[in-house]
């Protein structure tokens, strides 16, 4: 594949709820976990991932975006205590789940990843899962220890956002961790 860029679609989060996602992963950052937490400009929450796509078909990705946000009116978001990804007990990937407003990112999410059916490589077939990804689990060492460690440390509510757009996103892979670029934005239509 020539010139790919790696791409997906998120919801770009407000300062606000930066701001309290930021002091989630403060409070729990200090504790003896093997936790690689995510740098707070990175924090988004993904609605569709493509992978690899050429440059070249850059401008109908576009065009499919600006069709799926059709009929789709802004709604409110709220964030609020973690989770684990494949589970508690072995966990991967810490997670602050949606709490409210998950069924219309699923709506979301779905209509987007139907219009960009065939676009990307790495585009996943199961279930849609609101959440903002907060850290990575380093190894398997300690991990089972992680959840008992973290366990009432993320408020219930770390903070709510009006979803008035979405993005199409450049991930750049760099030594140092990811680079995202907004490459363009999508309001709903009150």
């Amino acid at each position: 594949m020539e010139n790919p860029w790696r791409l997906f679609v998120s919801v770009l989060l407000d300062r606000r709820l930066q701001d309290g996602l930021t002091s989630a992963i403060n409070q729990v950052s200090p504790l003896d976990v093997p936790v690689k937490w995510l740098e707070p400009g990175n924090l988004h929450l993904t609605l569709c991932f493509l992978g690899d796509v050429p440059k070249g078909r850059l401008a109908l990705v576009i065009e499919k975006l600006r069709q799926a946000r059709q009929g789709v009116t802004p709604f409110e978001m709220q964030l609020g205590g973690l989770g684990a990804f494949p589970n508690l007990k072995k966990p991967k990937v810490l997670f602050a789940p949606v709490t409210q407003g998950w069924e219309p990112l699923r709506d979301l999410a779905t209509g987007i990843s139907k219009s960009l059916q065939g676009f990307g490589q790495k585009q996943e077939d199961r279930e849609f899962n609101a959440h903002v990804t907060l850290g990575r689990v380093k190894g398997f060492k300690g991990a089972k220890t992680i959840m008992p460690k973290l366990e009432g440390k993320v408020p219930a509510l770390i903070g709510k956002m009006q979803v008035k757009s979405f993005a199409l996103m450049q991930s750049e892979l760099k030594p140092t961790g990811p680079v995202y670029t907004v490459l363009q934005e999508f309001n709903l239509t009150p």
